[in-house]
């Protein structure tokens, strides 16, 4: 079926198009999760149009699934070939290159210098783009001119040569996508689906047959943008800011989100534009203001604490030199791959003892018997460690397994320090150690048997770390995002701050002086290849992206350029800028003012407080500026502090900072709460639960996040979730014959995965639980074969928006039935569901799940708990689903209530005589059946009072209200010294219908 292509203004706008496209596509299909929606984006968007998605009514994300190319690839690929990352390419492009040297006539000297092969990688994966393979390229060298025809050539031969190394072992960047050509064409992944290309500025020829081949599949949309021109009223309030340099540039930004947020402003509302970001200069002076940020800047492995202690290691076993053995011992990974206990006085002292006496060369290897200080044993300490840990690896020459090998069982113990450090670098541990040892082990599996010394094998694996990068971590959901235009492609901010707006900085721009220049590139056009993009089509897609960017429909937008570059030189506005100047409202500032509010004149009184709040970077400046009022100066040093403490002291109105400042101690409140229960912007709905048990224990459990002491015994929640992953499995054999036999076998595997010592030390309750899982799994086969409904899907992700938060989790079990669900969540020990649990915000998960599936047009047929019991009886009360269903769809939970006289043994219900021919329920044995409007209006009100319980969070409540009975079971007692002195909540009759009338 042929592709339809949508055109709009800008990203932002065709975004708005798409949501709005899903919407209707799901109307039109009607109710059900069988249609799936997948939205294919380029790399880096997925999570931005994710939060577009949720936070602009498309619904929750059950049906819908955000890829990019990549990814997709990811998700589809079952072939036997490995994954090559761009350091492992970077390395066989360098061994390939090694095995055609003598050939080359154009690269010959080339191939020395370092960032050769990283170029000349840049221009194979732009090849593999435009469906280029190198005899295309030897075929083009009979036409090409002048140098083009010997650089050609060797691309050629180069490309060939790696090639044929990677073939059939190795799948690459360039690779993935030819490979996803061939598996898009048959996938089931693409049955019943539609499917929406946005974002993309430009397709490459591979990309653009995947997307061609897919139109052929299914429908597809694809969303496209023009280059429009920027209107007078295009813009938003805009803010021009002229900088002495960076740093001022970045500190009148900090000073600036500082005060958006005193106002109510999220700091995830807020975004800051900055090319060749300087990580360092950000982190110190938005540390300084307090401000969370995440910025989109990659740090390779070679920089990583574990890489330069690898890189040390290696370069001493090679030198033995004082330098290289002080670079082993100042490595945090010293402390903790070495036996013996060493701390930095031990090793401060032992270098300066080296220095003293001439320590160097070969003098690490002997006892040193000569100093003469009673801090011999100290030095011989670290001297000794440094040489046991040395001796782990081999010495002088070995094979390049050995070396692999031996490295990897160095770190093998290094992992509780990654995670620190890794912490501590603001990276993720477990990204940085599995990176090092894929690199170490395709070190090792590329040169194998060959003989090399320590350095050689150093610079091998020097250029794979430098290759491999792991991303930093965002401290919390709630952070501003720090990065190049790219990244913020379609997505509106509050507030928008462009930094950097210099000539050359931004737009970036690059020069024509690549390994292939543009008029090359038109050259080899004459042969009949072509190659996308040029350097010109990359600058002029960078000022189209700066402007999408400035159109993107921000509320505000604050420009700022520099006089003074990084590297000292002159700073000039560019042409853009002056544009806008010419053609819009543009209000400038200057440095000698803060928030564009001058500090003289009859006006200052009126913006007191945000005048306290941007002028200094001390956390909370504004009340220890307060707390000062009609007291003694402050010796806080802030600048224009006379000003600001003049203009506080002579306010006559009532000032709530000072209120604050004074009473904060008084009840139990929190500030700044959102952020710590609600930092990375989303919650699960037992969070909520949790607060309406009792608002200090929801404080003590997701506040100061305190846990029980675990002891090593198989624990309540241990039953529930090998009972909960045991019938997960047996659900999906999707065969229900001989139950018990495959049942044990599903509970062996599971236990074959729990450490050894949990399992012999719990052998007798693990063989109860066995059998308990077998009566278990009989008792559901029992329930699937006498009920109409089908299983939709099992442990379902959950995502749905609620105002600019996100709740999510997973839904045990979902089934259908004629465009009706059930939910059913398993649950150990004992279980009820009543009226008042609900009503008080103690049980809300089933109903808010529901509440999310009625937005995907399903009607709501019930809501159960399924027990898992320690033993199951002989009554029938014993095993029943319990919960609340729609009396329309009883004959459907249980085939059996079509007949007179009926209990059901799968939920609460009962059938008596019928009258005039027709079954009904008998009324004290279907306590829990409602009607269907009933049930929508309790997943309604569930939805209501959880968003009440997130304001009341967010405002930072803690006051001790338990729900009756929650102090006899609960586990904060210690810390909470007013639990006798509160009033317990609950009591009181509460019904159904009740709440369905509140």
């Amino acid at each position: 079926m042929p592709k339809k292509i949508i055109k709009k203004n800008t990203y932002s706008a065709a975004l708005d198009c798409l949501i709005e496209e899903i919407k209707a596509n799901k109307h039109k299909v009607g109710a059900g999760l069988d249609t799936r929606h997948i939205v294919i984006v380029p790399d880096k968007y997925t999570m931005a149009v994710e939060r577009r998605l949720l936070g602009d009514g498309a619904g929750a994300t059950f049906d819908i699934e955000v890829v990019t190319l990549n990814r997709l690839f990811g998700l589809l690929w079952d072939g036997d070939e490995q994954y090559l990352s761009k350091q492992g390419a970077l390395l066989y492009l360098k061994k390939a290159t090694e095995k055609v040297k003598d050939k080359l006539v154009f690269f010959g000297r080339s191939i020395k210098y370092a960032g050769f092969f990283a170029k000349m990688y840049e221009i194979i994966t732009q090849l593999q783009a435009n469906k280029i393979e190198p005899t295309d390229l030897v075929a083009a060298t009979q036409k090409a001119v002048g140098a083009a025809k010997f650089k050609f050539g060797d691309i050629g031969l180069i490309y060939g040569a790696y090639q044929e190394l990677t073939l059939g072992r190795f799948i690459d960047a360039g690779g993935r996508l030819k490979l996803l050509e061939k598996i898009v064409r048959k996938h089931i992944y693409f049955d019943n689906t539609y499917v929406y290309v946005a974002n993309f500025d430009v397709f490459t020829k591979r990309a653009r047959g995947i997307i061609d081949i897919l139109a052929e599949r299914t429908n597809v949309t694809v969303y496209s943008t023009e280059d429009k021109a920027l209107t007078a009223t295009c813009l938003p309030p805009t803010t021009l800011y002229n900088a002495k340099d960076s740093v001022d540039e970045l500190k009148e930004i900090a000073k600036r989100i500082r005060y958006l947020v005193s106002y109510g402003m999220r700091y995830k509302d807020m975004a800051l534009v900055r090319t060749n970001i300087n990580a360092g200069q950000i982190k110190r002076i938005f540390g300084e203001f307090d401000i969370p940020y995440y910025a989109d800047a990659k740090i390779d492995l070679a920089r990583h604490p574990l890489g330069v202690f690898l890189l040390a290691v290696l370069d001493f076993i090679s030198a033995s030199g004082l330098k290289e053995a002080t670079a082993v011992i100042r490595s945090q990974y010293f402390f903790e791959l070495t036996d013996k206990k060493i701390d930095n006085r031990e090793i401060d002292s032992f270098v300066t003892a080296c220095i003293a006496n001439s320590v160097d060369y070969g003098d690490f290897e002997k006892p040193w018997t000569i100093i003469e200080t009673p801090h011999l044993a100290e030095y011989e300490s670290v001297r000794q460690a440094l040489i046991s840990l040395i001796a782990k690896l081999p010495g002088g020459t070995a094979t390049a397994s050995e070396w692999s090998n031996k490295l990897a069982e160095l770190i093998s113990n290094a992992d509780d320090t990654t995670v620190a450090l890794g912490h501590r670098a603001g990276v993720d541990y477990k990204a940085v150690t599995n990176k090092v040892r894929q690199s170490i082990a395709l070190a090792g599996e590329l040169y194998s048997d060959e003989n090399m010394r320590a350095t050689e094998f150093g610079e091998v694996l020097k250029l794979l770390l430098s290759g491999a990068e792991v991303s930093p971590l965002s401290p919390s959901a709630d952070c501003v995002i720090v990065g190049g235009p790219e990244i913020f492609r379609g997505t509106p901010y509050k507030a928008m701050f462009v930094s950097g707006f210099n000539e050359g900085v931004l737009p970036n721009t690059l020069t024509d002086s690549g390994i292939i220049t543009d008029d090359e590139i038109d050259g080899l056009g004459l042969a009949g290849l072509s190659i996308e993009p040029k350097v010109k089509e990359v600058n002029d897609r960078a000022k189209t992206e700066l402007k999408q960017l400035l159109m993107c429909g921000h509320d505000r937008l604050f420009l700022s350029w520099t006089s003074v570059l990084a590297d000292g030189t002159e700073g000039r506005k560019p042409q853009m800028l002056e544009v806008l100047e010419q053609t819009h409202q543009i209000t400038q500032i200057n440095p000698d003012e803060i928030g564009g509010i001058t500090l003289q004149g009859k006006d200052l009184r009126d913006h007191a407080a945000e005048l306290a709040y941007m002028a200094s970077a001390r956390k909370n400046c504004e009340r220890e500026l307060i707390a000062y009022v009609g007291g003694a100066k402050s010796p806080l040093g802030v600048p224009y502090y006379d000003a600001i403490y003049s203009a506080l002291s002579k306010k006559n109105t009532f000032n709530p900072y000072k209120y604050i400042a004074q009473n904060a101690d008084l009840d139990y409140r929190l500030f700044n709460a959102d952020k710590m229960f609600f930092s990375y912007r989303r919650t699960k709905v037992s969070q909520l639960e949790s607060y309406f048990s009792c608002p200090y224990l929801h404080f003590a459990e997701y506040g100061l996040r305190l846990k029980e002491r675990k002891t090593g015994g198989v624990l309540p929640v241990d039953v529930g979730n090998i009972l909960h992953e045991a019938i997960d499995k047996w659900l999906g054999l999707d065969d229900f014959d001989d139950v018990p036999k495959q049942t044990a076998k599903i509970i062996d595997q599971i236990l074959a995965e729990r450490p050894k010592s949990f399992v012999e030390a719990n052998e007798g309750l693990l063989c109860r639980l066995k059998k308990e899982c077998i009566r278990i799994a009989e008792i559901i086969t029992f329930q699937i074969k006498n009920t109409k409904f089908v299983n939709l899907g099992r442990e379902m992700e959950f995502k749905y928006g609620c105002g600019d938060l996100e709740f999510v989790g997973k839904i045990d079990r979902v089934d259908e039935y004629d465009k009706s669900v059930r939910i059913i969540d398993y649950k150990s020990g004992k279980i009820e569901l009543k009226a008042s649990d609900l009503y008080y915000g103690k049980k809300l998960q089933l109903f808010i799940y529901m509440y999310a599936l009625m937005g995907e047009g399903y009607y709501p047929a019930g809501v159960f708990y399924f027990p898992f019991k320690d033993e199951f009886g002989d009554k029938s009360d014993d095993y029943r689903m319990v919960g609340v269903y729609a009396r329309e769809y009883a004959t459907a939970h249980d085939i059996g209530l079509e007949q007179e006289n009926f209990d059901s043994t799968i939920i609460k219900a009962g059938t008596k005589s019928a009258q005039k021919g027709k079954v009904e329920l008998h009324g004290n044995k279907s306590r829990s059946a409602l009607d269907i409007g009933t049930l929508r209006l309790l997943c309604d009100y569930a939805s209501k009072i959880s968003q009440i319980a997130v304001k009341e969070i967010s405002s930072g409540n803690i006051t001790p209200s338990p729900y009756k009975g929650v102090c006899e079971y609960c586990k904060c007692g210690d810390i909470c010294q007013v639990k006798d002195k509160v009033t317990q909540r609950g009591g009181g009759k509460i019904t159904w219908k009740g709440i369905k009338n509140n």
